[in-house]
């Protein structure tokens, strides 16, 4: 394994501790090529961090990481590998739901008792009101929503509960993080810190609101695949990564999952975000073995 350099170095000895292997410290700068994309070598913007690269070429099975699901500005499931983020804590990026859930428990972190009927939720609307979700990334979401409707025990469109929430929530995705909101009151003017806590406040109740009457929401893992552009002396790659439901856990920390769902017509991976009320962690990696059982055996 390794550690992310986003993290703390007494990371690798909790890993160490855990009977794991760390071999070194991984990059999450967005410098990257996607080793999972099928545009040319000469790509010149694909933005991937280097954890994911680390894992998808096999360096290492798996790199305890910050915000693993995102991996960068590619979700972790957009580059062919498994993105896993617990509630409000640190992630896992591997090449297996399986070998996500090794590591989970290895490291005693609670992802246990989700044997029961699940009710998934299933959205493309995103939590920003300029969300538009293009149809190759559309269909792989539909496709997961028909797969699991045979696995679990009830698949709901859940469109219209994020619409009716969209309509009060303030940007999230402009919204500090949990590290930035710890430097409020060094940089933020003293007059400001007090409403700035209470919008912070309002965002996490709405997302929350976002989840009701659902164990796990199927979510685009971007708005739509990669786009070229050819450039002297390489390709520019636009990488349609924005992430429509990132905020329902980058701003709320609510467990959350990437991992691969189908591919464009140029053979991109196409990811889904799976995102869960906090302590769901179970039910996620349930939903996330289920698509990519799917993926392996596309007939079964």
């Amino acid at each position: 394994m390794a550690v992310e350099d986003s993290l703390p170095r007494s990371a690798a000895d909790a890993l160490e501790a855990a009977g794991a292997v760390v071999i070194g410290r991984t990059a999450a700068a967005e410098r990257h090529r996607n080793p999972a994309s099928a545009v040319p070598a000469t790509a010149l913007d694909p933005k991937v961090s280097g954890s994911a690269v680390a894992v998808a070429t096999g360096v290492v099975a798996a790199v305890l990481a910050r915000r693993a699901p995102g991996a960068g500005q590619v979700p972790a499931g957009g580059a062919g590998v498994v993105g896993f983020e617990t509630t409000g804590g640190p992630g896992v990026l591997a090449r297996s739901v399986e070998d996500v859930a090794h590591v989970v428990r290895g490291l005693g972190w609670a992802a246990e008792g989700a044997d029961r009927p699940l009710r998934i939720g299933v959205s493309v609307r995103g939590v920003a009101m300029t969300t538009r979700t293009r149809p190759p990334m559309r269909r792989a979401v539909e496709d997961v929503a028909a797969l699991l409707s045979l696995h679990v025990n009830q698949v709901v469109d859940h469109d219209p509960h994020v619409a009716n929430g969209q309509r009060l929530l303030l940007a999230p995705h402009l919204t500090a993080g949990r590290r930035a909101l710890d430097l409020l009151d060094r940089y933020v003017p003293r007059s400001l810190r007090g409403l700035c806590r209470q919008l912070r406040a309002a965002e996490q109740v709405m997302l929350k609101q976002m989840l009701a009457g659902v164990d796990v929401l199927v979510t685009p893992g971007h708005t739509g695949p990669a786009e070229t552009m050819s450039l002297p002396g390489g390709v520019l790659v636009r990488t349609g990564a924005t992430e429509p439901f990132a905020p329902l856990w980058r701003v709320s920390g609510f467990p959350a999952v990437s991992v691969r769902a189908g591919s464009d017509a140029d053979g991109n991976p196409l990811p889904v975000t799976l995102v869960a009320p906090p302590d769901a962690e179970a039910a996620l990696l349930r939903v996330a073995r289920i698509i990519e059982e799917g993926q392996r055996n596309p007939h079964a």
